[in-house]
């Protein structure tokens, strides 16, 4: 008995008290880490780690204790913010985001575990057999409901999870306040309005979590609109040069035509050498398109000179009079990126046969209709109705596709994607403005 007694004891005592809170936030926080890359010597630095934040955070839990209760248990949360810089690979605002949302979780599982302890009339800060049972079912339950949750939103992304730095800040010290001073007095079943604070604290850690993920996903949301707004001044600049380049390939060729006439003038022999040197230099016209639309001729005419060096086919059936009423840095933007998905997926397939992209653009009564279609030897995986990114580094590619539907949306349109049969298929429905709806159907041009 004497041995149970020592047992029951040092579990109801401080110094297990603190191990026993650090503990739990150093699972919280390392659960987070599986959405960052590891350091070197990974496991050395863990361990390391954890029993240097344990041994402290008792430590100092005890001396808080004595000098400055008030701050007793703020003292494990505040070296916590070490454990992640020091065993994983990210931007510390990142770091900071999931150690905040870490503790609001141990703290959201443990408020939940003492209310229901302290429901069946137990005191939530001494530890018995059946209430150890029932808090620990508890804890682990929430945490894995919690964890669930956010961890699955946060693997989706590489990164970025604390860009709001103001609001990061702000919110990190509410949830100081409240959870580790306002909660000094309300340990204990004796405790005045008890069960009244409890609630209190659960609702703030509900609601402190959902504001750090509206957050979270306000902060994606800018990133991503920055990082297409690039994409579209990027476009805005590659279709102004392009234009040139082809206007200039066009008024050479113009010049060649006039200069065969005054080779006709020549000897036979000298004549022939000349038309031949001035046929090749003549052949780059043929691959300028000619669709009906200025923007879409500039694309298509680079595309396509780009898919006969790589050995690709590319062919298009196009009414480049559809297309007039949209922005001709939008149809470059839009166009541009579908093409060039396409030719990444068939640049490096070894079967010629197989290299082939079709388009096609044209009016489908009020709506204008854009699909292109390429062979893909991949299996390509989806999420919201998106392909993922086959690119390594997800934090500079994947916002083609996002791009074209938000291009395709700014005129009440919608992207359609499909794979099927290794046949990869994008296609655009875009309603036709009223005032353009009446044109004459051009015939489409075909390549």
């Amino acid at each position: 008995m004497a041995f149970w007694d020592s047992v029951y004891e040092f579990l109801n005592g401080d110094i297990f008290g603190y191990l026993l809170h650090a503990a739990e936030i150093a699972v919280a926080v390392l659960v987070f880490g599986v959405v960052f890359r590891k350091r070197r010597k990974f496991v050395l630095r863990l361990i390391l780690t954890i029993v240097l934040f344990l041994a402290a955070s008792t430590g100092l839990g005890l001396f808080f204790e004595k000098y400055f209760p008030y701050f007793r248990y703020l003292i494990s949360f505040c070296l916590s913010l070490a454990i992640l810089p020091v065993c994983f690979k990210a931007d510390y605002w990142d770091e900071l985001f999931c150690t905040i949302s870490a503790a609001c979780i141990q703290n959201l599982s443990y408020s939940i575990a003492c209310i229901v302890a302290a429901a069946c009339g137990w005191d939530p800060v001494e530890i018995t057999l059946y209430s150890a049972i029932v808090e620990i079912v508890l804890y682990v339950a929430v945490h894995l409901v919690c964890f669930r949750i956010c961890l699955a939103k946060l693997k989706t992304d590489s990164g970025g999870f604390g860009v709001e730095h103001i609001s990061l800040i702000v919110l990190a010290l509410i949830l100081l306040i409240v959870v580790y001073i306002l909660q000094y007095n309300k340990q204990s079943l004796a405790a005045a309005d008890y069960f009244e604070w409890r609630a209190v604290f659960i609702a703030f850690d509900i609601v402190i979590i959902f504001m750090f993920f509206y957050m979270y996903d306000k902060g994606q949301l800018k990133k991503q609109n920055e990082i297409l707004d690039n994409m579209q001044r990027t476009a805005a600049t590659q279709y102004e040069m392009d234009r040139r380049s082809i206007d200039l390939i066009n008024i050479k060729c113009h010049d060649l035509k006039n200069q065969i006439e005054s080779i006709r003038s020549l000897g036979v022999e000298e004549r022939d050498i000349a038309l031949s040197d001035a046929e090749n230099a003549v052949m780059i016209y043929g691959a300028i398109a000619k669709t009906g639309n200025k923007s879409l001729d500039v694309l298509l005419s680079n595309k396509y000179l780009v898919c006969e060096k790589s050995g690709i086919r590319l062919t298009y059936v196009v009414d480049g009079h559809a297309l007039d009423f949209m922005n001709p840095v939008d149809i470059f933007s839009l166009f541009g990126n579908a093409l060039d998905n396409a030719i990444r997926a068939v640049a490096n397939i070894d079967d010629e046969q197989k290299r082939v992209i079709n388009m096609e653009c044209r009016r489908r009564g009020l709506f204008l209709f854009i699909a292109v279609d390429n062979y893909c030897e991949n299996r390509i995986k989806f999420r919201d109705g998106l392909p993922v990114t086959s690119q390594e580094d997800t934090s500079e590619h994947g916002y083609g596709m996002l791009s074209m539907k938000r291009s395709a949306e700014s005129y009440g349109g919608v992207m359609a994607v499909e794979f099927k049969n290794h046949i990869f298929s994008l296609s655009f429905t875009i309603p036709i403005p009223a005032d353009m709806q009446e044109a004459p159907a051009e015939e489409p041009q075909e390549e």
